[in-house]
């Protein structure tokens, strides 16, 4: 069913740039991606993210290394993911957040939006 404010055009735009960006930079871009899309956020949860290569490091004990790597390249994708989000919604972003895991493999984006009546903050 599509939302009457026009949210699921966006919350879909901003799941597959995501997914595309991810894939700019890593080689390969999660399988599932979902946005959620509230007053003042939007949410992004991708599923099955991990390339071959840290899937194998992850399995011989090398964790931290495989989501340091990530935190990386999430600090890489930010910039035009938000630039992407703030055209999609026309407001500024203020706030955004990472994580990952590697069992299940999931990460999530969170991109806290301006108040719609701030001027300064669009």
């Amino acid at each position: 069913m599509a939302s009457p404010d026009g949210t699921g055009k966006a919350a879909v735009a901003v799941s597959n740039r995501a997914v595309e960006l991810f894939r700019k930079y890593s080689g390969r871009g999660p399988t599932e991606a979902r946005t959620t899309i509230d007053r003042d956020h939007v949410l992004i949860v991708m599923r099955n993210g991990l390339t071959p290569n840290e899937r194998s490091l992850s399995e011989h004990g090398y964790e931290g290394l495989v989501l340091d790597c990530r935190r990386a390249m999430q600090a890489i994708v930010r910039p035009e993911l938000a630039m992407f989000v703030e055209e999609q919604f026309g407001r500024k972003v203020i706030g955004f957040m990472s994580g990952n895991q590697i069992e299940p493999d999931l990460a999530g984006e969170i991109f806290v939006l301006a108040a719609k009546s701030d001027p300064d903050l669009g």
